[in-house]
């Protein structure tokens, strides 16, 4: 099976481990690097499974949640970079805080390598942080 094409939205060093991530995770459709403020540094995406639109939004709508999450889970113990994981019919979507002040939000479809993407997932976020700190 080919693998999907993944672009980039500008080609940073953030964009390249998004794009790892999708690359590895079957049933992936995109994911994204938000600041504090909801607006996208970068993001990788496969076009023919998500608009570059609906994937910022994905990002900048989950960063408020992701942030409280985060704060509680550091005050009761359980450490930083909880992942935030919301299950629907069509999909799931993961969502973590690499670093303080960014989120990382991933995409995937019904029919996605959950574990395999959760496995990832945290690798991707271990990059992200030692990218921003």
């Amino acid at each position: 099976m080919a693998e999907p094409a993944v672009e980039t939205a500008a080609n940073t060093p953030f964009g390249h481990v998004l794009a790892a991530w999708v690359r590895a995770t079957p049933g992936a459709r995109g994911a994204v690097l938000v600041d504090r403020c909801g607006d996208a540094v970068d993001y990788a995406r496969v076009p023919e499974r998500i608009s570059d639109l609906d994937l910022q939004i994905f990002g900048a709508q989950l960063t408020f949640a992701t942030g409280i999450f985060e704060r509680w889970s550091v005050r009761r113990g359980f450490g930083e970079r909880a992942v935030v994981l919301v299950e629907c019919t069509g999909g799931a979507v993961l969502a973590t805080a690499p670093a303080p002040g960014y989120f990382a939000v991933g995409v995937l479809g019904r029919r996605a390598g959950l574990g395999r993407g959760l496995c990832a997932w945290q690798e991707a976020v271990g990059a992200l942080h030692g990218l921003l700190v």
